[in-house]
C-alpha cells in the first residue's frame, strides 16, 4: 500500500480573476508538496521505499498546476490541469540507470447553479509516460 502525504497550498495571491458583462473567469496556480512511502513490487519480491519532498523537488525538471474556473449566474465550468515531469539518474556496479516519468492529469467539471442545488458532472484524464 502507497501512502502519500499531499500538502496543497493555493496561491490565493497569483490568482486572476477577470469578470465581462456576463462571465468571470479566474486562473490559479498552485503547489503541491509531497512525500512518499510504501511498499512496491510483485509476488515475492518487494521493496520498501520512502521518497522525502526535497528528493522530489531535487529530481523535478518541470511542473505546472493551474485551476480555471469560468461561471455566469446560472452555468459554470472548471477545469484543473497538473503537468508533472520527474527525472533520475543512477549508477551502479554493472549498468547505468535513467529513468524520466511525465504525468498529465486534467479534470473538466460542469455545473447548473439553481435556486438550492448544484449539479455537476465530470471528466478525468490521467496520463503517465515512463522514458
Amino acid at each position: 500500500m502507497v501512502r502519500a502525504l499531499v500538502f496543497s497550498v493555493a496561491c490565493s495571491l497569483c490568482s486572476l480573476s477577470v469578470a465581462d458583462e456576463r462571465w468571470d473567469w479566474e486562473i490559479t496556480p498552485y503547489l503541491w508538496a509531497v512525500g512518499q512511502s510504501g511498499e512496491t513490487g510483485t509476488d515475492d519480491v518487494t521493496l520498501d521505499f520512502d521518497v522525502s519532498f526535497s528528493d522530489i523537488l531535487s529530481n523535478l525538471d518541470m511542473a505546472l498546476l493551474v485551476d480555471l474556473s469560468v461561471q455566469d449566474e446560472r452555468w459554470g465550468v472548471n477545469m484543473d490541469a497538473v503537468f508533472m515531469d520527474v527525472g533520475a539518474d543512477a549508477e551502479f556496479e554493472r549498468a547505468d540507470a535513467d529513468l524520466d516519468i511525465a504525468e498529465t492529469v486534467v479534470s473538466v467539471s460542469g455545473f447548473l447553479k439553481s435556486w438550492k442545488t448544484c449539479a455537476a458532472d465530470a471528466y478525468w484524464r490521467i496520463q503517465k509516460t515512463y522514458r
